[in-house]
């Protein structure tokens, strides 16, 4: 289960400050990971509950069908079944953390798999989850964590592993140049009219 806010993408339309306050609140998502299909990604759990796999997707009980990456629900924008594409050729997911890693506001999902590999999946308007990233260990993954070990202001990526522990640096070129973009979209806002 991962609980973070995020923006919402989704336009939705209630004029009624529930569903402004309920934009606001933090959102909780839950992933299930099945042994030969891909990992699904549960939306607004709360909201929407479990149950959501044969009334949004169609197809039989508890089976997500892979040509479904996203199925909108019909609750006005919230909830939703999304598949990670591609996590079931990995082998079972052991290990899941979220963060964000590409300092763009939504965190990004990051799991590790019993054959040692990581992938992260980012969120993207219209399409799902897609897979941005992959890297292999020599050993099954057994956690993933960030932390910025080295108070730089940028989050390392730990994976532990059966063989040992990995830190992953981020590419800080690529963080300098989003951070710039965002402060510069914000000067921009906030000068115009």
């Amino acid at each position: 289960m991962g609980r973070f806010p995020e923006p919402c993408s989704h336009g939705g339309g209630g004029d009624s400050g529930d569903d402004d306050r309920a934009e606001q609140e933090p959102r909780i998502h839950a992933l299930v990971s099945f042994v030969s299909d891909d990992a699904v990604v549960y939306h607004d759990v709360p909201f929407a509950g479990l149950d959501p796999v044969p009334t949004l997707v169609g197809g039989v009980m508890g089976q997500v069908p892979a040509a479904a990456p996203h199925v909108a629900s019909r609750l006005g924008g919230r909830g939703g079944v999304f598949a990670l594409p591609g996590s079931s050729r990995e082998g079972l997911l052991v290990s899941v953390h979220f963060d964000d890693l590409d300092f763009d506001g939504v965190k990004e999902i990051i799991v590790g798999t019993v054959s040692g590999a990581v992938l992260i999946y980012k969120a993207v308007p219209g399409r799902g989850y897609v897979l941005v990233w992959k890297r292999r260990f020599p050993a099954p993954v057994y956690g993933i964590f960030s932390v910025d070990i080295n108070c730089d202001g940028a989050n390392e990526l730990v994976v532990v592993t059966l063989l040992g522990v990995h830190v992953l640096q981020p590419n800080l070129a690529h963080i300098r140049a989003t951070l710039l973009h965002r402060l510069a979209s914000r000067v921009q806002g906030a000068a115009s009219p």
